[in-house]
């Protein structure tokens, strides 16, 4: 059980330090949820659902300009949240009737 714990906090910490943050705009909002009730996809890229934004379906996206590498780095911490019961923070900017994550981490405060 110790060992799982301790490869799941590894986990997560290997997601942050791998470019899991990002520059945010000044019009940007935060998001930090259990992400235990949000929907994870990756159609272009990851997509998360029901997190309370005001887009449709309280969808959070990738922006399209956005790299793959910070895609995949997105999708593993929300990931690595889910499996960790930890909470995960998301900065996104609304673009027209798009939100778009421009920042995201595991938060520590359970």
């Amino acid at each position: 059980m110790l060992s799982k714990n301790l490869n799941s906090r590894l986990l997560v910490a290997l997601v942050l330090c791998l470019g899991a943050s990002g520059a945010a705009s000044a019009n940007t909002s935060v998001i930090i949820g259990n992400p235990s009730s949000w929907r994870l996809q990756m159609y272009n890229g990851p997509a998360v659902y029901y997190t309370g934004s005001p887009c449709v379906s309280g969808s959070i996206v990738m922006d399209p300009a956005d790299t793959t590498d910070r895609g995949k780095a997105f999708y593993a911490t929300v990931l690595a949240a889910k499996a960790s019961n930890l909470k995960v923070l998301i900065e996104y900017e609304v673009v027209g009737s798009s939100c778009y994550f421009r920042s995201f981490g595991v938060d520590a405060v359970q």
